[in-house]
């Protein structure tokens, strides 16, 4: 999936035009971008807004980053690249690989706080962009709201987490012990293994020619290695893309008529000429009306 997919999905636009409008609400009220926290007069609506739009261009860069891993990974360096920086196959996958999993732990992460400042109430918002909550802080906040979208977020959670734990595991492991293992790396390492102990010296009738280095049955056997670590890398991203396309069309729901009672305690001064009935969800055509009111209504005070 393209990411112009996400960029113009109805949960982005949402997120992107509804702080244009907090941001500019702030502006008016203190003279200054961009907005910093509700210590310093930010209000709940407009801090709700920039952490919503923060987080979700937290969702977007992660899943930019996991393609790049994957078009790097099917495009491998000449050997003499590799050969000049002194890299190995199975450090240059390795290396991708371990990208990969920090993609997808940060992913689930951000998943966490997306659904915590859009689900929660304005006792669960937190000043602090980097925090991220439990498990059983994000089940229980949905499990209180026994209803959809609710309850297929919470499968989406699971799911994602079922599906990806070990990924995160493996990304755990190689940021606190450096060490990474997959084994797709098997035939690098070994080759790595074999060719070392071998050299040039070996017999063509080498029980373990498949594993040195510069031979037809080493070439075959690693490009069928890289190839099923492509897959991988594939399947992955496609889990990864389903798993975000689900997630946004569910907050979505949420945002609808979250919005509303937003929007309902921000004692905004040109929402009455905006024609929002506070009874009906929130859609495009509300967002463009909103807007328009907003700038007529500072272009006539202004003045």
């Amino acid at each position: 999936m393209k990411l112009e997919k996400f960029y113009q999905s109805d949960f982005a636009k949402w997120a992107t035009n509804f702080y244009s409008l907090a941001n500019i609400e702030y502006f008016h009220q203190k003279g200054t971008f961009p907005m910093n926290d509700p210590k310093n007069g930010c209000t709940v609506l407009e801090w709700r807004m920039q952490l919503v739009d923060h987080i979700t261009k937290g969702v977007f860069s992660e899943l930019n980053m996991l393609r790049i891993a994957l078009s790097q990974i099917s495009n491998t360096p000449s050997d003499e690249f590799m050969e000049n920086w002194e890299y190995t196959e199975k450090g240059y996958f390795q290396y991708h690989y371990f990208v990969v999993c920090h993609n997808i732990s940060t992913l689930h992460d951000l998943f966490f706080r997306l659904v915590e400042n859009i689900c929660g109430d304005d006792s669960t918002l937190t000043n602090d962009k980097q925090k991220t909550p439990s498990w059983k802080d994000i089940k229980s906040l949905l499990n209180s709201r026994n209803e959809k979208p609710f309850t297929e977020i919470s499968v989406i959670l699971s799911d994602y987490y079922d599906y990806f734990s070990s990924y995160i595991e493996d990304r755990h492991k190689g940021s606190h012990e450096g060490l990474i293992y997959n084994n797709l790396f098997d035939d690098f390492y070994l080759t790595d293994i074999r060719s070392s102990l071998y050299s040039s010296n070996y017999d063509r009738h080498n029980e373990h020619i498949q594993f040195i280095k510069g031979t037809k049955e080493n070439e075959e056997k690693l490009e069928k290695a890289k190839l099923a670590f492509i897959e991988r890398i594939n399947d992955i991203l496609e889990k990864v893309d389903s798993s975000v396309t689900r997630l946004l069309e569910e907050l979505y729901k949420v945002l609808q008529f979250k919005s509303l009672e937003w929007l309902s305690t921000a004692n905004l001064n040109w929402l009455h000429d905006a024609k929002v009935d506070c009874n009906v969800q929130i859609d495009d055509n509300c967002l463009k009306r909103m807007a328009e009111a907003q700038i007529k209504y500072y272009y006539r005070n202004d003045k």
